[in-house]
């Protein structure tokens, strides 16, 4: 499964450098050809020799941002006066 950019409105900008071309951002599980990333990084994750390790430390530091601006979405709502 993977989210979008969009999905995280104003925490948005923590996650744009894991986003692909069309915003989607991966999450554990994913694999990166599911993906439409920009030339110099699909060739990167391609590489047959450190693609597979470079993919997992891009997957591993996304789903800390993700989790990260999961909190800050969180304690947005927590401080909103709507609520």
């Amino acid at each position: 499964m993977s989210f979008y950019i969009f999905d995280f409105g104003p925490a948005s900008s923590k996650l744009q450098e894991y986003a692909d071309i069309n915003g989607k951002i991966p999450e554990a599980g994913d694999d990166w050809e599911d993906f439409n990333w920009p030339h110099n990084l699909a060739r990167s994750f391609a590489d047959k020799d450190n693609g597979p390790q470079l993919w997992q430390e891009f997957i591993q530091e996304a789903n800390r941002k993700i989790n990260r601006a999961m909190q800050v979405l969180e304690d947005l709502k927590e401080e909103s006066p709507l609520q």
